[in-house]
C-alpha cells in the first residue's frame, strides 16, 4: 500500500464504518501522472458542493425558499503519525585526530508500533519509501483474547490490536492507520528506542511518533557552546511546502540569525542548528507553521563537557493546546526521582501573563516547590532543588496567587531531568508536560527496561486499568490500580507479563471526581484523571557503569471530531 493522499474531504461520520476496498487503499498522491485533470475537475465540484452548503441562519417559517439544515459530526479516516530516527549527531565528519572525532559509538536503536480499536489497516514505511513497496503491514488477531484479573474485563469483544516492530531506526519513518469507526479507544502509537554505550551519545534517548500538523510547538533547553539542538521538520507529503520559524527566549521574540522560512521537499527533511540561530538562550519555544502539507517536527539535544557526554534525548511537539482546566492543569511523570543524584530543570511559556505553581507530588502527596510568575510570550526557566524522597512525579497548575483557584491559563512546560554515571558521564530525558486522558497507550520497544510511571494531578483518588498488549496483538492479564489524590505509582512492564509489547491505560468511569476532565471527543465514558508514560532505560547502559534514561509520553487513544452545520440553499447554486 503506497501512502495516502490526506484530502480535507477524507472524512468519516463518527460512530459509522468506512469501508476501504483495495483500489482506495493503493491510493497514492505520488502517482499523480493521468490524475491532473481529475484533480482540477474534483476541486471544481468540490467548491460547488461547499457553496451549495453555505452555512446560513435558519430560514422563517414564510420564506419562499425551502430549506433543510444539516448537522454532521465527522472525523478524519487516516492518522499520519511522524518517527524519527535513531540518535544521531548533527555532525560525524572525520576531522583532525582520530581520538578527537565525534562519533556515535555503538548506537543502537528499536521501534515498536500499535494501533488499537477499530482499524481497518495500519502499516509503517521509511520516509524515503514513497510508494510503499517496502512497508511493514501491522498484523494482529482478528478477535481479542482479553482475560482480566477484575470482575469486569477492561477488553470488549469487538476490542483490536496489531503490532509491528524494527531491530533498528536508521531513518525516519512514517505511522499511517486508517480507522473504521472514531470510537473512543481507536489510534496508534509509536515508541523509537535508542543507547550507546561509547561514543559521544552515551546513555540513551526515546521518542514517541507524533502527528503531523500544520503548527507544531516545542519547548527547547539551552543554547549554548557545549549543547546542540538540532531541529528535524519533516514533511511526509507529496507536495513541498513553505514552514516558517518563529522563536521566543526569555526575553521574548528572537530575531534568527539564519533563515525564518525554509522550503521542504515532498517526502524529505530539512534540519536547523538553533543555537546558530538563536544562540546564548537558557531556553526556547518554538513555533513551526506550514503553509502547504502537515509536518513533523523534532529536536535532538545533545550536551557535552569537553569530550566528556552529558547525555542526548529528543524534544518532541508538545501536546495539542486545549480550553478549559485540561490544558491549565499538567503533570510530569517522574517515576522513583532521586534529588540527591538527579537534577530537574524546567522551561515554562505562556502566550499570557499568568502564574504557574509547581507541586511535588508521590506516595505521601503533595507538596507545593515553587509559584512562577510567567510573563507573556517569553520562556522561564527554574531548578528545582530538595524533592522529597516520596516523590514521582510533578503538577504544574496556573493558579490564581491570591485565591488559590485555577485561571485556566493556557500554559506548556518541559522538564530536564539529568543522572550521573561513572566518569562524569551524564545522561538526561526531556520530559513534556501533559494534559491527562480518558483512554491512552504507549508502545514498548523490545531490549528496553520500561516501567508505566503514572500521576494523579486531581483532588480524588482515581482507579486505573493496565492492559498489556503481546507481540503477536493479543490481550494480556489487565491488572487494575487505584491512584490517591495527587499522588502517582510506578509499575514495572514486566510485572504485567511476558513479550509485552505495548501498554493501554484506562481510567474507571465510575468515578466522580469533579475536577477529573473529560474531552469533547470522550463522550463522558472514561475521565480524564491520569498522566502516564513510559520511562526506559537500558542494561546495556547500566552494565557498562554509565547514566541512562528516557520518556515517552502515553497517546490519547480518541480521533479527533468537528460538527458540520449546514443549511441548503437551492438558490446558491441553479
Amino acid at each position: 500500500m503506497s501512502r495516502t493522499d490526506r484530502n480535507d474531504h477524507d472524512l468519516v461520520t463518527a460512530g459509522e464504518e468506512h469501508h476501504d476496498g483495495a483500489p482506495d487503499m493503493a491510493r497514492s498522491g505520488r502517482h499523480r501522472a493521468g490524475r491532473a485533470t481529475v484533480g482540477i475537475v474534483g476541486a471544481v465540484v468540490a467548491a460547488a458542493v461547499v457553496a451549495a452548503l453555505t452555512l446560513l441562519p435558519t430560514t422563517s417559517a414564510d420564506s419562499a425558499t425551502s430549506s433543510a439544515a444539516v448537522s454532521q459530526l465527522a472525523s478524519p479516516k487516516q492518522i499520519e503519525q511522524y518517527c524519527p530516527a535513531q540518535m544521531n549527531l548533527a555532525d560525524t565528519g572525520s576531522y583532525g585526530d582520530s581520538e578527537f572525532q565525534a562519533t556515535t559509538g555503538d548506537i543502537a536503536s528499536r521501534t515498536r508500533y500499535v494501533a488499537l480499536g477499530s482499524v481497518f489497516h495500519a502499516q509503517v514505511e521509511a520516509l524515503s519509501d514513497v510508494d510503499g513497496a517496502n512497508a511493514t503491514v501491522l498484523s494482529g488477531p482478528t478477535t481479542s483474547t482479553a482475560t482480566s484479573d477484575t470482575e469486569e474485563s477492561s477488553s470488549s469483544d469487538d476490542d483490536t490490536a496489531v503490532v509491528a516492530s524494527a531491530d533498528s531506526q536508521k531513518e525516519a519513518t512514517v505511522l499511517d492507520t486508517r480507522i473504521l469507526t472514531a470510537d473512543d479507544g481507536t489510534g496508534a502509537a509509536g515508541t523509537l528506542f535508542s543507547w550507546a554505550t561509547t561514543g559521544d551519545i552515551e546513555g540513551v534517548s526515546a521518542a514517541g511518533c507524533t502527528t503531523t500538523a500544520l503548527t507544531q510547538t516545542l519547548l527547547v533547553p539551552e543554547t549554548s557552546s557545549s549543547t546542540t539542538e538540532q531541529l528535524v521538520i519533516t514533511n511526509p507529503g507529496d507536495r513541498a511546502t513553505t514552514v516558517d520559524i518563529e522563536i521566543h527566549g526569555p526575553d521574548g521574540d528572537v530575531a534568527m540569525a539564519t533563515n525564518s522560512t525554509i522550503a521542504i521537499a515532498a517526502a524529505s527533511s530539512a534540519t536547523v542548528d538553533l543555537a546558530a540561530a538563536a544562540g546564548d538562550q537558557s531556553g526556547l519555544y518554538v513555533k513551526l507553521t506550514s503553509s502547504v502539507t502537515p509536518v513533523g517536527a523534532v529536536v535532538r539535544s545533545i550536551a557535552m563537557d569537553g569530550l566528556t557526554p552529558n547525555g542526548s534525548d529528543f524534544a518532541v511537539p508538545l501536546a495539542s493546546k486545549a480550553t478549559g482546566d485540561s490544558a491549565a492543569v499538567q503533570a510530569i511523570p517522574l517515576g522513583s526521582y532521586d534529588s540527591s543524584s538527579e537534577s530537574l530543570t524546567t522551561y515554562l511559556y505562556a502566550d499570557v501573563d499568568t502564574d504557574v505553581t509547581l507541586k511535588w507530588t508521590g506516595t505521601a502527596g503533595a507538596e507545593t516547590a515553587k509559584t512562577v510568575q510567567l510573563a507573556a510570550g517569553k520562556v522561564s526557566v527554574v531548578t528545582l532543588d530538595d524533592a522529597p524522597g516520596w516523590t514521582t512525579g510533578l503538577v504544574a497548575t496556573t493558579e490564581d496567587a491570591s485565591t488559590g483557584t485555577s485561571t485556566g491559563d493556557d500554559f506548556s512546560i518541559l522538564a530536564k531531568v539529568s543522572k550521573s554515571g561513572d566518569g562524569g558521564q551524564r545522561d538526561f530525558a526531556l520530559v513534556a508536560g501533559s494534559a491527562a486522558a480518558g483512554e491512552s497507550a504507549v508502545a514498548v520497544p523490545s531490549d528496553a527496561q520500561a516501567s508505566v510511571v503514572l500521576v494523579n494531578p486531581t483532588s480524588e483518588a482515581a482507579t486505573v486499568t493496565l492492559q498489556p498488549v503481546k507481540a503477536d496483538g493479543t490481550f494480556g492479564t489487565a491488572k487494575s490500580e487505584t491512584i490517591d489524590h495527587e499522588s502517582g505509582l510506578s509499575v514495572a512492564v514486566s510485572d504485567l507479563g511476558d513479550d509485552v509489547a505495548a501498554v493501554r491505560v484506562t481510567t474507571d468511569a465510575s468515578g466522580d471526581d469533579s475536577s477529573a476532565t473529560t474531552s469533547a471527543d470522550d463522550d463522558n465514558n472514561n475521565p480524564a484523571t491520569v498522566v502516564w508514560g513510559l520511562g526506559l532505560s537500558s542494561k546495556s547502559v547500566s552494565g557498562a557503569g554509565l547514566a541512562g534514561l528516557a520518556y515517552v509520553a502515553s497517546t490519547p487513544l480518541t480521533v479527533s471530531k468537528t460538527t458540520v452545520n449546514a443549511i441548503n440553499d437551492p438558490t446558491i447554486v441553479k
